[in-house]
């Protein structure tokens, strides 16, 4: 048998990846001059883009990634991040080789990888935008539920905080717990993961959540490396699919995974994120989930009441049964072992990219969940 002789498969000409890198940087500059008008229109956003057009745009994503049982967003990010590192690589071959060579034009291949960088990113950009990065700028859940705010007194907020550890005390009693005594959960993360699938068809439409089709969240395949960014779950929005470091400590995992699901649902703020997943978990009606819902609005009301009144908050943490102290206390265990300048970093970019989407406190807007 003769050997068959494949087609040669050659790179974009030059041509190619000019108009290629010209025509994705046009659609970033429209993308993000739309992004930058549609701030002053939250209800234009609300009504067009988080209740109708959100769910269209992203509906083939959500329908490629419920066909890969892992996540395709971490797939498509290894993919990303190994062909970008092999250009780079051969772009500094070719660069040495045309010095040693005395080419023209020795730093061409640098330049060609500098603009399939560029190009990538600009394409990362739009799809962010177009997959849920609009929603930052629809209505707020207060402003969508009429719910309003007013400043509340440290008492007030002593009473919700003990009124929240004695919700969560009541419920761990129902719960299994570990030889050193914090809570343990046995069931599978597709199983919790369906569960958490109730709590949100229980609240379907309310509070801002957008209405259509969603996929499961997704375990992270590499959690641990998510340990030492210090992140228990993310939305990508360029696979519009959560995923989940599943190493997180089982007291938080239920309530992380709902706040992901509630990113899916167009819900952008983390604050906000943070009260749907409080209020899914809640709908379950599964003893594990609504602890981790109590256990999640615990920590950000302690932490808040620490920083008005360290005495009322030392009173607060008197009404916390061992139990919930223990799961505390291994959590932070946890954790700890994986304080590295690599947290720092990535707790300073998610700072960074928050503010970017005009949540002016950053990071700390999660605490807002209090308010």
């Amino acid at each position: 048998m003769k050997k068959i002789k494949l087609p040669k498969l050659h790179a974009p000409s030059d041509k190619t990846l000019i108009k290629v890198t010209c025509t994705v940087a046009a659609l970033a500059v429209i993308s993000v001059g739309i992004y930058k008008i549609t701030e002053h229109f939250p209800g234009f956003v609300t009504k067009y883009y988080s209740n109708g057009l959100y769910n269209i745009i992203t509906y083939p994503g959500k329908l490629l990634a419920s066909l890969f049982p892992f996540s395709l967003g971490e797939l498509c990010l290894l993919i990303l991040v190994l062909g970008l590192l092999y250009a780079f690589i051969k772009g500094i071959i070719k660069t040495i080789s045309n010095f040693i060579k005395k080419k023209p034009r020795p730093l061409f291949p640098m330049v060609r990888f500098t603009m399939w960088l560029l190009t990538a990113a600009m394409c990362a950009l739009t799809l962010f935008i177009w997959n849920g990065g609009l929603n930052y700028n629809a209505y707020t859940i207060a402003e969508k539920e009429n719910m309003g705010s007013r400043e509340y007194t440290p008492r007030e907020l002593y009473e919700l905080t003990v009124y929240f550890i004695n919700n969560a005390n009541t419920v761990r009693n129902q719960l299994k717990e570990n030889q050193d005594g914090s809570v343990v959960e046995n069931r599978s993360f597709s199983e919790l993961c369906e569960i958490a699938l109730n709590g949100f068809d229980a609240i379907e439409g309310r509070f801002g959540t957008a209405k259509g089709y969603f996929t499961k969240a997704k375990p992270a395949v590499l959690s641990i490396w998510m340990c030492y960014t210090n992140i228990t779950g993310i939305f990508p929005y360029i696979v519009p699919e959560p995923i989940i470091n599943t190493m997180t400590p089982d007291s938080s995992l239920p309530a992380t995974i709902c706040h992901e699901m509630a990113h899916q649902r167009a819900i952008a703020r983390e604050d906000e994120a943070n009260f749907i997943s409080f209020v899914a978990c809640m709908n379950t009606e599964d003893a594990y989930f609504i602890y981790s819902g109590y256990y999640l609005v615990t920590i950000h009301c302690l932490n808040a009441l620490y920083s008005v009144n360290y005495q009322l908050w030392a009173e607060a943490w008197q009404y916390m049964s061992e139990g919930m102290r223990k799961d505390m206390s291994a959590a932070s265990e946890f954790w700890k072992q994986f304080e590295t300048p690599v947290a720092e970093v990535s707790d300073t970019v998610n700072d960074i990219y928050l503010q970017a989407n005009n949540i002016e406190d950053g990071i700390a807007s999660y605490g807002r969940l209090v308010d």
